[in-house]
């Protein structure tokens, strides 16, 4: 059974024709790759699975996906149930042009909760990290080279509580 059908996709990104006319069928329960050098257009016939090129706003489609025999372009097309079921995975950190809190409060947002507070524990906790220039890894193995060993235990069990929670 076919999951994913793409007729005749078509995207510019302002006046440069990126992807020139692709037709493929992706069958339930299989996997896919797609492979090609850098440049080729790969990454830009992801995200319009899940309309992440809506994001661009010199970016110009054309053609169907079709998902589940529904064009993921028709006008009722909720965009953030397509994003529940097309999930993307990026090589680097590709955060939205938000600030952190708002690129980490995003997904509790979306999955419905509207507890401020219960948000602002959970970007606060999960954030922590990114205030650290080192890994916290590396660093508890270091200190643990130069300490004693029940200081290197107190040491651990203080970084570990940021990396468990």
């Amino acid at each position: 059974m076919v999951k994913v059908e793409v007729k005749d996709l078509k995207v510019w990104l302002g006046k440069n024709f990126v992807i020139k006319g692709i037709n493929l069928e992706i069958l339930e329960n299989s996997v896919t790759s797609i492979i090609g050098p850098s440049g080729c257009g790969k990454s830009t016939f992801l995200r319009s699975i899940n309309r992440m090129n809506d994001l661009i706003s010199d970016a110009n489609i054309e053609g169907e996906i079709m998902i589940d025999d529904k064009n993921i372009y028709d006008p009722d097309v909720n965009v953030f149930d397509l994003r529940r079921k097309v999930g993307m995975v990026f090589q680097k950190p590709n955060p939205f042009p938000k600030s952190i809190y708002e690129n980490i409060a995003y997904g509790l947002k979306i999955h419905g909760t509207k507890d401020r507070n219960k948000i602002d524990e959970i970007v606060e906790k999960s954030s922590l990290p990114f205030y650290f220039p080192i890994s916290l890894l590396w660093l508890m193995h270091y200190l643990k080279l130069i300490l004693p060993l029940p200081l290197t235990y107190g040491v651990s069990s203080f970084f570990q509580h940021f990396l468990n929670g």
